[in-house]
């Protein structure tokens, strides 16, 4: 009976590591988006329509990347961007998800899936309830009725809350 419990263990331990294990992109995907930039393409009274931490924040991605060029940091913004993208396309609007479920089912990582939704809320382009639950944090999120833009997700100085 010892025996079958600490293959029980094992096997839940592993099931919850799996959530916070890296997985790369694939070559293809990287030269996608080698190619890619995180310039906004929009029309001025669309944009004047969101709210003022979104339309700053569209705003200030175009003026960042126009102004600066940092190769690193683009690149890490582009695959933050293209996560985004995933999770936003893969979510209808105004219905609740579960942040474990859709990293599951996306193949992303739990904690990226979380810091981006996080952002979004920051953003107010989605609404987010934490909880825990007996041994682990819950994070349901439901996205607003929007387009999504490219969007800084790291920190830049002291552009953060």
């Amino acid at each position: 009976c010892g025996l079958f419990r600490s293959d029980i263990h094992k096997k839940f331990q592993m099931h919850r590591v799996k959530n916070y294990i890296y997985s790369p992109l694939t070559l293809e995907e990287r030269n996608k988006l080698k190619q890619r930039r995180l310039v906004n393409q929009y029309k001025d009274e669309d944009v004047i329509k969101l709210n003022k931490s979104y339309r700053s924040a569209i705003l200030y991605n175009n003026y960042y990347w126009i102004n600066f060029d940092e190769k690193d940091r683009m690149k890490n913004e582009i695959e933050y961007n293209h996560r985004a993208f995933k999770i936003f396309n893969s979510t209808q609007h105004r219905k609740w998800y579960d942040s474990d479920s859709i990293a599951n089912e996306l193949k992303l990582n739990k904690r990226e899936v979380n810091f981006i939704i996080k952002r979004w809320k920051e953003y107010g382009i989605a609404e987010i309830i934490e909880r825990k639950e007996r041994y682990r944090q819950v994070t349901k999120f439901k996205i607003k009725k929007v387009k999504l833009y490219y969007l800084i997700y790291s920190n830049i100085g002291t552009k953060t809350k």
